[in-house]
């Protein structure tokens, strides 16, 4: 059975007006009397009518949507994003499209191509963990598809960027492990190529050379949860305690949930056998047992940030010349996962 939509038409008829009249009466438009806008409005209210903006929009050669590629909306930092992202989008009667990639550079290349076929006005970003070659997005800049990359972001492509500072967040997780005793600070990421977990490498070996601590390469662990088995996982986190840390950087919220689940399942006590802060924005960090430190990342900032230089780039006349590379400061939250550590002179 095909539904049957109430169109500008209908409501154009009904009352006796033209159907640009209406158009711009439900878009406040300066040149309908107030008393027309308040009798269309309140007739458009009343049979529930919803304008077709993707309609509307062809006139314009917009379609009043954005898309967004992340790697998971079940994450918690995504999740927070998001919002961020919706909040900006909805205020300027835009719609959202989100595509997730499960951190596939396939997937993403196919959300990518997805939203373009449905002709969104342009795109919102995370690389996907597998992304190495980023000739196609390239290409799309190239072509002025508005785009702006967030969270992990390519380098050597001429658009707007949003993240936090890593670099600094995993310096300060650090220097907190060093100020409470810990020396043999441990390193767990994703992908090692991506640009957020550079950055937090580069934090956490600085920080240690500052110190005065040699760097162990044996304590450093790369993981893509998307692309090994669990039982994978569980090996080389296994190989990584066999190094015997007293303390690990947990980069990424994939990986919490799940190397917490290693300790428990091993009997690796926290803070007691080893001390550990989480890159994670999990709500539920206060409700772990002990509650785990964090370096929070302000994703719902990223998100409105992120949107609104997407819009800037879509109402732009002419070419960018100049593009943003915003870095927003993470917030490191002390818990009970780092105790006191005694250190042996």
């Amino acid at each position: 059975m095909k539904f049957n939509h109430t169109t500008i038409k209908d409501v154009a008829k009904a009352l006796g007006v033209s159907t640009s009249t209406v158009s711009r009466a439900l878009s406040d438009n300066y040149q309908i009397s107030e008393s027309t806008k308040k009798r269309v409005q309140e007739y458009s209210q009343q049979i529930n009518f919803i304008p077709n903006h993707m309609a509307s929009g062809l006139k314009a050669r917009k379609s009043k949507s954005i898309g967004v590629v992340v790697n998971e909306i079940a994450n918690s930092y995504f999740s927070q994003v998001l919002d961020g992202i919706e909040s900006i989008a909805q205020s300027k009667g835009y719609q959202v499209i989100v595509q997730q990639t499960h951190g596939h550079k396939d997937k993403e290349m196919a959300s990518v191509a997805y939203l373009i076929s449905q002709s969104v006005d342009g795109l919102l970003v995370s690389l996907s963990p597998e992304t190495v070659d980023i000739s196609y997005f390239k290409e799309l800049c190239d072509k002025k598809m508005p785009m702006v990359f967030f969270d992990s972001v390519p380098e050597n492509i001429n658009t707007h960027k949003v993240l936090c500072d890593n670099y600094q967040g995993a310096y300060d997780a650090v220097v907190h492990l060093l100020d409470h005793g810990y020396r043999r600070i441990a390193f767990l990421a994703d992908a090692k190529h991506l640009s957020s977990v550079r950055e937090r490498f580069a934090g956490y070996s600085e920080a240690l050379s500052c110190a005065g601590i040699v760097m162990n390469e044996d304590n450093v662990l790369y993981c893509n949860l998307k692309s090994e088995s669990h039982m994978s996982f569980e090996h080389d986190m296994q190989k990584l305690m066999d190094t015997n840390p007293d303390s690990l950087l947990v980069c990424g919220d994939d990986l919490t949930c799940e190397s917490i689940k290693f300790f428990k399942k091993n009997g690796i006590r926290i803070p007691e056998d080893l001390a550990v802060i989480y890159f994670s924005n999990q709500d539920l960090a206060d409700l772990f047992d002990p509650p785990i430190s964090t370096i929070v990342q302000p994703a719902y900032e990223i998100g409105q940030h992120a949107t609104r230089l997407l819009f800037q780039s879509i109402s732009s006349k002419a070419d960018i010349k100049k593009f943003e590379y915003k870095k927003f400061q993470c917030q490191l939250q002390q818990r009970a996962s780092v105790g006191n550590n005694v250190v042996l002179i």
